[in-house]
């Protein structure tokens, strides 16, 4: 059995291997750049935030998530979880963000108050709905429906929230247009790396 520290290091290098290039596609399209014509590295930039941020992210979330679960139901344990760890997940979006985007904008909190909002909703719709579907289905095809359902959910607020951080704008400035600008790289970086970050995280448990 591997420790929570292994645990967070091993699904962080596979969520961020396997899901930045597409997470930096949907950054850019939801700030209005163009993802196209870049150099391969490019798609990589500001790897080192989520990559570090998930040793945090997941050797904290997933523990609590573990001791919530033994007195509620998963979807009240991943809110619970996804409340201790929201501020850690902006702090380290900041980062990621403004280096995809090459923001030039001065540091500032705008965009905060939704991606906290975002990251306690996803976490309560991603083990809720993994808990859900995982022993009928198994962790592969439960952890690609668990990822896929808390992105479609929240994908307006990170959307927004994004917006927020790399242009500094207010939120009624960040609304505009289609919401769910970006959304199609998101859902497939979403079904990829969570089929595979639960039956890394299930096998390295075990």
């Amino acid at each position: 059995m591997m420790n929570d520290f292994g645990v967070g290091l091993a699904i962080g290098l596979v969520q961020s291997g396997l899901g930045h290039p597409l997470d930096t596609v949907k950054t850019l399209l939801q700030n209005g750049q163009s993802f196209r014509g870049l150099r391969p590295l490019a798609y990589y930039r500001g790897v080192a935030f989520p990559t570090v941020a998930s040793l945090v992210f997941n050797g904290t979330a997933f523990p609590i998530f573990g001791k919530m679960h033994s007195k509620t139901n998963a979807y009240v344990a991943g809110a619970v979880a996804g409340l201790a760890i929201a501020p850690i997940d902006y702090a380290f979006d900041v980062g990621k963000i403004r280096r995809q985007t090459l923001a030039t904008t001065a540091l500032h909190f705008r965009g905060m108050a939704l991606s906290c909002s975002r990251t306690i909703v996803a976490m309560s719709v991603y083990f809720g709905v993994y808990f859900d579907l995982t022993d009928q289905y198994g962790p592969l095809v439960a952890g690609a429906a668990a990822g896929l359902a808390n992105w479609t959910v929240t994908y307006p607020l990170d959307l927004v929230s994004t917006r927020q951080i790399a242009q500094n704008l207010r939120i009624r400035d960040a609304v505009s247009g289609n919401l769910f600008k970006g959304y199609l790289p998101c859902a497939v970086r979403a079904v990829l790396v969570n089929s595979v970050t639960f039956y890394v995280y299930e096998k390295l448990k075990a």
